[in-house]
């Protein structure tokens, strides 16, 4: 309850949702993206890494730190409206799903 000032609207709200999502994979993406990275270049087999540890020690000292990071945008770019979508959704088609089956809906 207390991010909720950074979002437009009261919390629980279909409007936070865009803004929460945009903030929910911004940091997922910031926190998956170096093992995507590391997973990614093992499976290429184009750079001789022996294992997980191997690589990233080698991405570490060869490239930096900022290395993990590359192609950012993309990678939020690509994760980001696919969630937007899901979440966005789920709420509609739950409520028909349970409005057609005579289900109450939840309580908050």
């Amino acid at each position: 309850e207390r991010f909720w000032p950074f979002f437009r609207e009261s919390p629980g709200t279909l409007a936070t949702w865009p803004d929460f999502i945009k903030f929910y994979w911004f940091c997922a993406a910031a926190f998956s993206l170096p093992f995507d990275m590391i997973k990614s270049r093992l499976q290429s087999g184009n750079y001789g890494y022996t294992g997980v540890v191997n690589a990233g020690t080698n991405i570490l000292t060869k490239e930096g730190p900022l290395a993990f990071w590359t192609g950012f945008g993309a990678y939020y770019g690509r994760c980001a409206p696919h969630s937007m979508i899901i979440l966005l959704s789920i709420e509609k088609i739950t409520a028909w799903y349970r409005q057609s089956l005579g289900i109450p809906q939840k309580k908050a």
